[in-house]
């Protein structure tokens, strides 16, 4: 594998303010067999037109590994979902509009992967900066604990802007993004990789990327509705069998009471009731904690 083309996939809603920081860290890298998707999700301010500009002043080559996708508001999702099915390379990186990466954060990660030729999917992650755009607070997250499904569960997962993976993983293995969750979307795609033992996840040691929180035009930025809350539900129904196997039993306990807790008891009861209809075993605790005072 000698400098394979790498597909960034950047999703933006309303990202005018940021975008142009992304695109600008994308261009920065040192690694520069790259392409870049930007898939505008429904916006509503002057994106498209600021980065039309943008790419009017660049080479034809350059101007041909820009591509600029617009599309109704579906959410984050199926915006990354509809970049991933433009990509033309071998591997696909993430990145959301109103993140930035280090300028070697490409290069160290196809240097990683070069380092495993026979295997045929690589899931490459590094630790990542989170910046509260609000209080300019700052802390580093290492994401070498979370690359199994005990570690995600132990530790907040790896943000979508540190990932680099094999393009089959998206065409084949694990496929895309499940278009119905507006949010914890990135934790079920993890989980759907980490179950598998055909994909082979590694880590790079190095805050490479820097995760902004705080800010309004955010694809997963709002209020906790009725829609985020039906997403935490899904992820209840599809993921814990899966817990239920892999984790300790204190650690299964808190799955279950932490989605008690913020669902709503009758959205509670629907999930525990798809479960049962699907000929799994109901969580002993569901029952105890589906009745305990909510907080």
């Amino acid at each position: 594998m000698i400098d394979p083309l790498i597909s960034v996939v950047i999703p933006t809603y309303n990202g005018e303010r940021h975008i142009m920081n992304a695109v600008h860290t994308v261009a920065n890298q040192t690694y520069k067999n790259l392409e870049t998707i930007i898939v505008i999700d429904g916006s509503k301010d002057g994106t498209r037109e600021l980065l039309e500009s943008y790419r009017a002043t660049l080479s034809l080559e350059e101007h041909n590994r820009f591509k600029i996708i617009c599309q109704e508001n579906r959410g984050v999702s199926a915006a990354r979902n509809t970049g991933m099915c433009a990509c033309s390379g071998d591997f696909i990186a993430l990145l959301d509009g109103d993140d930035t990466w280090h300028p070697e954060k490409i290069a160290a990660q196809v240097a990683e992967i070069s380092k495993y030729p026979k295997q045929d999917s690589i899931f490459c992650t590094t630790n990542h900066e989170i910046v509260d755009q609000k209080t300019g607070d700052k802390q580093v997250h290492d994401n070498g604990n979370s690359l199994t499904i005990l570690g995600l569960c132990k530790n907040t997962g790896a943000q979508p802007g540190t990932w680099l993976f094999s393009k089959d993983i998206f065409s084949g293995k694990v496929g895309g993004f499940d278009e119905r969750m507006s949010v914890a979307e990135d934790g079920d795609y993890l989980m759907r990789v980490f179950n598998r033992q055909d994909i082979r996840a590694i880590n790079i040691d190095r805050a490479l990327t820097t995760y902004n929180v705080g800010n309004d035009e955010s694809l997963s930025s709002s209020p906790l509705t009725e829609k985020k809350l039906k997403s935490f539900a899904l992820n209840f129904e599809k993921h814990h069998d899966t817990l239920k196997d892999a984790l300790p039993t204190d650690l299964y306990d808190r799955f279950i009471e932490w989605h008690t807790h913020i669902l709503p008891p009758k959205m509670m009861e629907e999930s525990l009731r798809k479960i049962e209809l699907c000929g799994h075993q109901q969580p002993k605790s569901a029952s105890n904690l589906a009745a305990t005072p909510r907080i």
